[in-house]
């Protein structure tokens, strides 16, 4: 289980949530992911050993990765609405 995944998608893919998840976790649970290049912007890496000991490593109640039905406004697919918000009321 030491294969190395690289790439936003394929770990995306390996921890079954969105992208905007995915980001989230490298910036606030510590995700062990490495940068692939110069900069902050471009391809990550990590391995499947790495991340199974990150999410044993979770607290149970958030280890388990969102159910297919839950989303953040914005995010469409197969099914899924897209969720519009009302702005706010202008008087006048």
């Amino acid at each position: 289980m030491s294969g190395y995944i690289v790439g936003h998608k394929a770990i995306c893919q390996y921890l079954g949530c969105s992208p905007s998840t995915l980001k989230r976790w490298i910036r606030t649970e510590a995700l062990p992911v490495w940068r692939l290049g110069p900069g902050t912007k471009g391809r990550v890496g990590t391995t499947a050993t790495a991340l199974e000991r990150w999410l044993q490593q979770r607290p149970s109640a958030s280890a388990a990765p969102p159910s297919g039905n839950l989303r953040t406004s914005g995010e469409t697919g197969p099914g899924l609405p897209r969720i519009r918000h009302a702005g706010r009321r202008r008087n006048g």
